[in-house]
């Protein structure tokens, strides 16, 4: 992983700014806080876990698909490297040149919890509008055929994970801890996309946003 972490230092300069989501309405940044939202790391890797009751929206078909999920996680990265179980350095080293994403879904029956399930976990308080912003983001990542059926890429190595092609393209410029940072700014959450490429860089902003009031974390207010 350090060879990985070199090789996208050298190319960072590939990253382009992220464009900045549409400001949340007054109305939607006061909203009181309806569910809690998580941002998830582990090694180099951050996912979003969403709980599936609060959700509206098209991503509500994820509750037919996994009806005994509580929560479901959504990570973005490159399809060939995220279904590789063995990874060598020439995997590193295409991963990190422009290709197509892939979307990994994981059912959760339970909260992630910091070193049971991840590394580090960061929780976030979210109103309703935040939350619908956020699922409408996941949503478009996804890929969809003309009858706006999800591309199933392969089922995981266990019952719960599932592999989804994803619409976003991958590259050592945009990776899946910018796809998070990207997803949160989306919900007015005020991450700052911008420039992020590695999972500390999210879950340090994550942190900083987590230790506000949640009446205060829209926005970054």
């Amino acid at each position: 992983m350090i060879r990985l972490a070199v090789i996208m230092l050298l190319i960072g300069g590939m990253a382009g700014c992220a464009g900045l989501p549409p400001p949340l309405p007054d109305d939607a940044r006061n909203a009181p806080a309806v569910a809690t939202i998580y941002v998830v790391e582990y090694g180099w890797h951050t996912d979003i876990v969403l709980p599936m009751r609060p959700v509206t929206g098209p991503l509500t078909r994820f509750r037919s698909i996994f009806p005994d999920a509580e929560v479901i996680t959504f990570g973005f990265g490159e399809r060939q490297y995220m279904q590789i179980e063995h990874v060598g350095f020439g995997d590193m080293l295409r991963a990190v040149l422009p290709g197509p994403g892939i979307i990994m879904v994981t059912a959760m029956r339970a909260p992630p919890m910091n070193g049971k399930d991840y590394a580090e976990v960061a929780a976030l308080a979210v109103s309703q509008p935040q939350l619908d912003r956020l699922s409408d983001f996941v949503w478009d990542a996804l890929e969809k055929t003309p009858d706006d059926r999800l591309v199933h890429i392969k089922d995981g190595p266990f019952p719960g994970r599932v592999f989804y092609g994803s619409s976003t393209t991958y590259s050592g410029g945009y990776t899946c801890n910018t796809w998070t940072a990207e997803a949160l700014d989306s919900a007015g959450l005020a991450v700052g996309a911008s420039g992020v490429l590695f999972a500390y860089q999210v879950m340090d902003r994550v942190n900083a946003i987590a230790a506000r009031p949640a009446h205060m974390q829209a926005g970054g207010s």
